[in-house]
């Protein structure tokens, strides 16, 4: 009788257990996915940001060399194409993240700011800087905060308990 019930507790326990650990890794595969997305669309972003900033100072240059109105404005155009590119990333980078609030939040905020700053013209251009070693920096802002996002979330993910089930655990216990 003892084995029969011992086999039946044993059952119950992989038959509850068993799907929240499929739910789990589940879970681990799609902000896996989420994550690699993530990186690929901040480097795509980056990629174009730096476009839009080389054809800008093209722009500049032929304004300033007094080149004529057609040219500037086939420039200009070239300078709005990219930079439309460089926003279309930029907003799906934005609707990646969680805009509500959460223990993330602050974090969360800066990141999308260093990403928006590589192509905010006032953050890119003032006038008593390098607009060239002005980006750079900007850039690497942007590439930090993101690397911080990445790490975190990468960090979420190798957890194999759900972060509720372990912050329960420590509410109940102390731990």
């Amino acid at each position: 009788m003892w084995t029969a019930l011992w086999v039946f507790l044993t059952a119950l326990a992989v038959a509850l257990i068993a799907p929240m650990i499929a739910h789990a890794i589940k879970l681990a595969e799609f902000r896996q996915a989420w994550i690699d997305e993530l990186r690929k669309d901040v480097a795509a972003y980056l990629g174009a940001a730096r476009r839009w900033a080389r054809r800008y100072e093209e722009y500049e240059r032929l304004d300033r060399n007094g080149a004529s109105q057609d040219i500037l404005d086939k420039k200009m155009d070239e300078v709005a194409t990219i930079l439309n590119e460089a926003r279309v990333i930029q907003w799906r980078i934005q609707m990646r993240i969680n805009p509500l609030d959460n223990e993330s939040k602050t974090e969360d905020d800066l990141f999308l700011k260093a990403i928006a700053d590589v192509t905010d013209f006032v953050q890119v251009r003032p006038a008593d800087t390098n607009a060239h070693a002005r980006w750079n920096t900007l850039a690497n802002t942007a590439v930090s905060e993101s690397r911080k996002l990445l790490k975190r979330e990468w960090e979420v993910t190798k957890q194999f308990a759900p972060r509720w089930l372990v912050r329960t655990y420590h509410a109940v216990t102390g731990w």
